[in-house]
C-alpha cells in the first residue's frame, strides 16, 4: 500500500539467459527507506524495479492489458520502467480505468451519426467492466496526485493548472521520448514528445528535457483550455478508504517529540496496517 516501506539502493536482478538487470535512478544516487507514495512522487526506479520482482512481470503485464494496452508487452523485469513501447492513445484508455476508480470503457471514436434528416445510423453503447477494486485504484489517483502537487510533474501548478488532478511523467535514459500522462475526474490526456526517428530531446542549453520539462507544460495548456467551461470537481473517496499521517521513512505515524521528520498523508483500506515493511 502508499504507505509500505521499500529500500531505495542498488539492485540487481538475476535474468536467466541475459546478464544481470541493474536498474538505475534518474539522479545516479540513493536514497534509503522511503514509503511507496514518496517513490512514486520521486520515481525512484529501483523501488518500481525491486516491486516487479516481488510481484512478478507477468503481473504488471496481465493488468496493464486488463487496463486497456494493446500493443505486445514484454513479461521482462524493465516492464517496470516501461520498456515496452505504447501509444499515446493507450496510455491515455488505461489510465481512465484509475480516473473511474478501477471502471475501464472502451474508447471510441463516434458517439452517434445521423442523416441529413436526424434519423440515427449509429449509436455508440458505451460499455463497462470493473477491472481494478474502486479502493485499490483510488489509492494510485492518491499517489499520482502528489506526484502533479509536489513531485515530478510540479511545473503543472507552476503554469497556474490548479484543478484536482492526478498523473505521472516518464524520460527515457536518453532523453529521446518526454512524456505525461495525467487526468481529472472528467477527462484524460497523454502527451508524448520526441522526434519520429531517435534523436535527443535538448533545450537551447543542450540540456536533455524530462517529462516534466517537455510534456507536462503542453499538457497543463491543452486541459486548462479543454476543461474551461466545466465545473471543478475531486476524485471520490472510496467508503472503506481512510486517511493516515506517515514519516515517510517509516512508514508509521510520527512520534510526538521535537524531532523534524517528512510526513505524507496516505489512503489506506479498512484492511490495511501501518509500519508494515516491504508488504505489498
Amino acid at each position: 500500500h502508499p504507505g509500505t516501506i521499500m529500500t531505495d539502493k542498488p539492485v540487481i536482478i538475476p535474468v536467466k539467459g541475459s546478464a544481470d538487470w541493474e536498474p538505475e535512478n534518474f539522479s545516479k544516487t540513493f536514497s534509503g527507506d522511503m514509503i511507496l507514495k514518496k517513490a512514486l512522487i520521486n520515481s525512484v526506479n529501483t523501488i518500481a524495479a525491486q516491486i516487479v520482482e516481488k510481484i512478478g512481470p507477468e503481473s504488471v503485464t496481465r493488468i496493464a492489458k486488463d487496463c486497456g494496452i494493446k500493443n505486445p508487452l514484454q513479461d521482462v523485469y524493465s516492464v517496470a520502467l516501461g520498456t515496452s513501447g505504447v501509444t499515446p492513445f493507450e496510455m491515455a484508455s488505461a489510465y481512465t480505468v484509475f480516473a473511474n476508480l478501477g471502471v475501464k470503457h472502451e474508447p471510441f471514436f463516434f458517439w452517434r451519426v445521423e442523416d441529413a434528416f436526424g434519423r440515427i445510423i449509429f449509436e455508440h453503447i458505451v460499455q463497462e467492466k470493473r477491472v481494478l477494486d474502486p479502493a485499490t485504484a483510488y489509492q494510485v489517483v492518491d499517489m499520482m496526485k502528489s506526484v502533479i502537487e509536489s513531485g515530478s510533474g510540479r511545473s503543472i501548478r507552476h503554469l497556474g493548472f490548479n484543478r484536482p488532478a492526478a498523473g505521472k511523467t516518464g524520460t527515457t535514459d536518453r532523453y529521446n521520448d518526454a512524456w505525461f500522462t495525467g487526468f481529472t475526474p472528467t477527462l484524460c490526456t497523454s502527451v508524448w514528445t520526441g522526434f519520429d526517428k531517435k534523436k535527443k530531446l535538448l533545450d537551447v542549453n543542450r540540456v536533455g528535457i524530462t517529462g516534466g520539462k517537455g510534456a507536462a507544460p503542453i499538457w497543463a495548456d491543452f486541459m486548462t483550455q479543454a476543461l474551461k467551461s466545466d465545473p471543478e470537481r475531486d476524485f471520490p473517496i472510496p467508503a472503506n478508504i481512510r486517511f493516515e499521517t506517515v514519516d515517510t521513512t517509516t512508514g508509521c505515524n510520527p512520534k510526538e517529540d521535537n524531532e523534524i521528520v517528512e510526513v505524507l498523508k496516505i489512503p489506506l483500506k479498512s484492511d490495511q496496517q501501518l509500519c508494515k515493511e516491504g508488504e505489498l
